[in-house]
């Protein structure tokens, strides 16, 4: 009865942390997508875009638009005229990292002169739990 006792409060302490994260991922995912928005000239070509990736340290992985029409990769819905940079921003809480998503994912989308078309910024979603009965809500790695 004691091990029994023993594997479940192990099992429950494992579900604990992302219940107290207090929005730290999602702050963490409007964070980067904040400092997106204020680099956005930064971001506005292809080239400049890969020394902004390059400056902060972080891989890019770049598509042409032949490339994307070919290979149909599963993180891009539609290709357009342009090239597609895909950029993976690592989360930097652990407990974000291991409960909700470790990475955030970043596409920028340029037309055939060079331009940013679109901008998408994508990291899993938190979980909510309803408890009508208590009138409160549980959100799991917020």
């Amino acid at each position: 009865m004691l091990k029994f006792l023993a594997v479940i409060i192990v099992i429950w302490l494992a579900f604990m942390p992302p219940l107290f994260t207090d929005g730290t991922c999602t702050a963490e995912f409007d964070r980067e997508s904040a400092t997106l928005s204020a680099n956005q000239k930064s971001l506005a070509t292809p080239v400049l875009a890969q020394a902004y990736w390059a400056n902060r340290q972080l891989p890019v992985s770049t598509l042409t638009a032949k490339q994307c029409r070919l290979a149909r990769s599963k993180f891009v819905d539609s290709c357009s005229s342009g090239d597609l940079l895909y950029v993976a921003v690592p989360i930097e809480n652990h407990i974000c990292r291991i409960y909700r998503d470790d990475e955030i994912r970043i596409k920028l989308q340029y037309d055939d002169k060079g331009r940013l078309t679109r901008m998408q910024t994508d990291m899993n979603p938190f979980k909510s739990l309803p408890l009508q009965w208590f009138g409160v809500t549980v959100h799991w790695g917020r």
